[in-house]
């Protein structure tokens, strides 16, 4: 049976067939002669896929077999249009589910890169494309809405908006608007890839704000990403900040509120710290026992925001307030004891770290395998795989260096 094609483009092409009950393997080559490759499968039912990352004008055989036994269900011939007869917007269409979104995660450096050359031209106002970003060195998805040259559009905290910037296309320009209507223009140069806003230079890449949001232009896309992260404004007045150190004890049995401003206190060149302690009153002796206390805390540069989570525990005659989580913005620590041993767990963007060889990284419900690391002598070290049997770990493989 012949395989159709429509919506034919120089990156992809839509196939139809008459479906098939059993699932199926869809399959092309490159080539009057070229191997086929399976591309996905697909589920008994379909009967229609569409072909990404394609070449412009080439000659691609395309079958469609069953996945048990490999039977022909449908196969045909086409050739994707030239790259200056490309119809991106054949393309941009296929991209489309039933919901109405565009899924673009898929595409390829150079079928993405055709893509945002034409986006001014065959998006609509209101779609939404799910695409690939980088922010900070990660890739993630982000659901986006397509910004169109000369347009405006709303952004609000969490939002990503994908923007008509084309490096092989002519300057630019998209109006943000807040929710409370203001306006801020973002214009982009080509020649050297930046993007204007309020008269300041950005590249890809950068981060700023932008009606007291902060805006990431992240890489891949050009998509501008919106959240709430920016350091808020102080709810009261610099009076009351100045007197929220030296005023009185209040006392109260039981307090209700939507929000609470916990003010510090910095003193130039040295760190401005918050300090909540948690305590319980102890009628039998008459007596009170600090049980937990959160220390938030500035460095001197007034910049580098720090958290620590303080716990109370015995040991002899007497009770300490040790910290259990450290948080930084390159750090998190988390630090675990007993009566002998005290081990750090850091998190950092390199990964997962122990100070102390005899920890462990343990998995399963009931930990029934044990990844450990062991320092030998003479500088021979052992990384072992062990398994839980009747009660104790024994070792199933093992690494030196």
């Amino acid at each position: 049976m012949a395989c159709a094609f429509s919506s034919v483009s120089a990156f992809s092409a839509v196939l139809n067939w008459a479906p098939s009950a059993e699932a199926c393997l869809i399959q092309y080559g490159l080539g009057t002669g070229g191997r086929f490759t399976t591309a996905a499968e697909v589920a008994g039912g379909a009967c229609k896929f569409t072909a990404l990352n394609l070449r412009p004008s080439q000659t691609y055989r395309a079958r469609v077999v069953t996945a048990r036994h490999g039977v022909v269900v449908a196969q045909g011939e086409f050739v994707t249009r030239s790259r200056s007869d490309s119809d991106i917007a054949a393309m941009y269409e296929s991209l489309r589910g039933d919901g109405g979104e565009l899924d673009a995660t898929d595409l390829d450096e150079e079928a993405h890169d055709a893509l945002i050359d034409a986006l001014g031209a065959v998006a609509k106002e209101g779609d939404v494309v799910h695409t690939a970003i980088t922010v900070h060195g990660s890739v993630r998805h982000a659901r986006a809405t397509v910004a169109l040259p000369g347009g405006e559009v709303v952004a609000r905290p969490g939002d990503h908006l994908l923007m008509p910037f084309a490096r092989r296309g002519d300057p630019c320009s998209v109006t943000i608007k807040s929710a409370s209507g203001d306006g801020m223009l973002f214009e982009y140069c080509p020649d050297d890839d930046t993007v204007i806003v309020a008269g300041v230079r950005h590249q890809v890449g950068d981060r700023f704000v932008c009606f007291g949001q902060s805006a990431m232009i992240a890489r891949g896309s050009i998509v501008v990403a919106f959240t709430n992260s920016v350091t808020a404004t102080y709810p009261h007045s610099a009076t009351l900040a100045s007197k929220a150190t030296t005023q009185g004890t209040t006392y109260f049995n039981a307090v209700s509120m939507s929000s609470a401003t916990f003010t510090g206190q910095q003193t130039l060149g040295q760190t401005g710290k918050t300090v909540q302690s948690h305590y319980v009153y102890h009628p039998s002796n008459g007596t009170t026992q600090e049980i937990a206390r959160h220390i938030s805390s500035v460095a001197s540069n007034q910049q580098d925001g720090t958290y620590s989570l303080g716990l109370s525990h015995a040991d002899g005659a007497s009770t300490f307030i040790d910290p259990v989580i450290q948080c930084a913005r390159d750090e998190t620590r988390f630090t675990s004891s007993d009566a002998t041993t005290t081990v750090n767990s850091s998190f950092t963007k390199a990964g997962l770290s122990f100070d102390n060889a005899d920890a462990a990284l343990y998995l399963g419900a009931n930990k029934e395998f044990r990844l450990k690391f062991t320092a030998g002598t003479g500088g021979t070290n052992y990384l072992s795989i062990d398994a839980l049997v009747n009660g104790s770990y024994v070792t199933k493989s093992s690494f030196s260096n």
